[in-house]
């Protein structure tokens, strides 16, 4: 059945729907997520952006930007999951920021905000543009606002990869759809433009794809959404050939340099992980579906950790048996809603289409039909979320279209939505929050045990995180991280015997990572093995060659082993890279005086260190020894 004309709407109209559609929901995005402001750096924040120095000075960017996303200087290997990601255009954000916050974690919230505001904005006005009424547009772009669902992806800084990636995915999307389009957004431009679109309008859309596939592999599912647009809307020709070779450009630009960046972990990973079989993976996926779909209209609490029940040890078959099924409901509706809006061009079959495109091009393959490092995460669901809602509009803008019941409907959801969101913003004030917050939800999670002791440990609570570090290292005493942070405890709490043996067993494992290697020679220090320090110490310093702190530990190892001439080497090389640390002009000056039995040595650098720290609480000490 053929729908309905709808009358042309005035200038006055279009730029009215136009203006609720966008700052409606962009407000309520901004609302929404003040609270993080207060947030700090947490998890992955670390590790990506505070303490990676590719990430803290523009002049890295040049390097950085060819690496693959996660990459530190001196830990690039192979083996490492983060370097299948190329994300360039996060890597630049974050090193901008970095530079011009001076590392202050509160701009990149606002960032994050700002990016979740915008994405809102957007998808109203993919709605709008795609025929959809104008309350239609309000209630799909304000709830996802506001919606808890997808809330990790704006409130955890590294999350911003599905942030970008959704909002320039929207973007490209309604890019195509508002240049012949029949919704409001496309006037409000004709009507600027004259009647006639700009040429460059044609260029758009595979700017802002190449942009979100540089974000995240997640923003691929705007291609196929853009197609669905050309296939329904059946463009002329000559614009049909525009639009396309400017997507189909876009997407060969990013294959090019994500290949000349990543060489052969371009499309796959090179590192060995054990997998399930392929039968209970695939009933893993159809869990995974139906419990993330759950997510959208239950109030499941907020979690890092996925729920015991998806699993493998532990699926829920029914679960898994059921998710299948809607995933196939959902691809038998797709091919319905596209048949339908291909013959008749209803907007609603279009949006919904469009839709149905996003949400299972987002999850899809999250799915883990390809057992992939991340198992499970709520920003996972960012652009599903937008998907689904876009389909719920079209499903019901026969009903929200009259009158005010747009707004209305707006209210009662968004409501106990805003409500369930600031309950979960708490949670990622900082690491003991965010990880207290996941064991109340998985007790027997070996991951946030470990996550916890470590964030206690870092925060000088050693004791309270004992018992955590030893309880995930139960959970899961195969992880060789989870070794080495059990081993680094110990030495803190003085218990060096036991450290040592923990900090081996990483090592043996395959761990060989900088932190690792100086605790493991810091331990044998205390154990009074100046060589077998030496021995690890020297392995961490040939990743980093010039760290202050590997050389003066080193230093020390060789002191301990009596070759306090090698001891003397590495200290002249610290005071060379720091001329301000004290700690190094002491050893040296006690290397020179009782190990090598040099006084006069002695005597020069004692002088040295009395004219760059004559007020230092050390001086009177060294004058004394000068006998001054």
């Amino acid at each position: 059945m053929s729908q309905p004309e709808r009358a042309t709407p005035t200038r006055a109209l279009v730029d009215r729907n136009l203006s609720f559609a966008i700052w409606v929901p962009l407000l309520l995005g901004l609302l929404a997520y003040v609270p993080t402001l207060r947030n700090g750096f947490v998890w992955d924040d670390l590790v990506y952006i505070v303490q990676n120095p590719a990430a803290h000075q523009l002049g890295s960017l040049s390097t950085s930007l060819w690496q693959g996303f996660g990459w530190r200087p001196g830990e690039n290997e192979a083996a490492n999951a983060s370097l299948l990601y190329y994300r360039p255009v996060v890597v630049f954000l974050n090193t901008v920021q970095w530079v011009t916050s001076n590392g202050q974690a509160v701009q990149f919230h606002l960032a994050n905000i700002l990016l979740h505001a915008g994405s809102a904005a957007a998808l109203g006005a993919l709605a709008l543009s795609l025929g959809l009424s104008s309350g239609t547009a309000l209630v799909v772009g304000g709830l996802f606002a506001v919606h808890p669902a997808p809330s990790e992806a704006v409130a955890w800084i590294s999350a911003r990869t599905d942030l970008l990636a959704t909002g320039f995915a929207l973007a490209t999307v309604l890019s195509v759809a508002s240049q012949f389009s029949p919704g409001a957004a496309t006037e409000r431009l004709r009507s600027a433009q004259g009647g006639q679109l700009p040429g460059v309008a044609w260029l758009l859309p595979g700017i802002l794809l190449l942009v979100a596939l540089g974000s995240k592999e997640s923003a691929l599912a705007a291609l196929p959404a853009a197609g669905l647009v050309l296939f329904v809307l059946r463009p002329t020709r000559r614009t049909l050939g525009g639009i396309a070779g400017a997507l189909a450009v876009g997407f060969a630009i990013y294959l090019a340099l994500r290949v000349a960046a990543l060489d052969d972990r371009a499309f796959g990973p090179t590192a060995r992980h054990e997998h399930p079989a392929f039968g209970p993976r695939i009933l893993q996926s159809g869990a995974l579906f139906f419990f993330h779909l759950s997510r959208l209209v239950l109030p499941w609490p907020s979690c890092t950790e996925p729920p015991q029940f998806l699993t493998v040890a532990n699926l829920s078959k029914p679960m898994a048996i059921g998710g299948l099924a809607l995933l196939a409901l959902a691809s038998v509706v797709l091919a319905l809603v596209v048949r339908r809006a291909g013959r008749s061009r209803d907007p609603r079959a279009l949006s919904g289409g469009v839709g149905l495109v996003l949400f299972l091009g987002g999850l899809i393959p999250v799915l883990q039909w390809k057992p992939s490092g991340d198992f499970y995460g709520e920003r996972f669901m960012y652009l599903p979320t937008a998907g689904f809602l876009l389909t719920l509009g079209a499903a019901f803008d026969g009903v929200l279209s009259r009158g005010a019941r747009g707004i209305a409907t707006l209210a009662v959801c968004a409501i106990p939505c805003f409500a369930l969101l600031q309950m979960r913003l708490p949670e990622w004030k900082d690491e003991i929050s965010l990880f207290s917050a996941a064991i109340e939800t998985r007790p027997e999670s070996a991951r946030a045990h470990s996550a916890l002791g470590s964030a206690l440990m870092n925060g000088g609570r050693v004791q309270e995180a004992e018992p955590h570090l030893r309880r995930g290292l139960e959970l899961d005493p195969k992880d060789t991280t989870k070794q080495a942070q059990v081993g680094s405890l110990l030495l803190k709490l003085g218990k060096v015997d036991e450290g040592v043996t923990e900090l081996q067993r990483a090592y043996d494992g395959g761990l060989h990572s900088v932190t690792v290697l100086t605790n493991l020679g810091v331990g044998r220090i205390y154990q009074g093995q100046g060589e077998a320090a030496v021995k690890v110490l020297s392995e961490a310093l040939e990743v980093q060659p010039n760290s202050v702190t590997l050389l003066e530990v080193l230093a020390l190892a060789y002191g301990k082993s009596g070759a306090h001439e090698e001891a003397a080497t590495r200290l002249r090389q610290v005071v060379t890279l720091d001329p301000t640390r004290k700690s190094a002009y002491l050893s040296l000056i006690d290397t020179y005086r009782n190990g090598l039995k040099l006084p006069e040595q002695a005597t020069l650098w004692s002088n040295e260190f009395l004219e760059r720290f004559p007020d230092a609480p050390e001086a009177a000490r060294v004058r004394e020894l000068l006998g001054r």
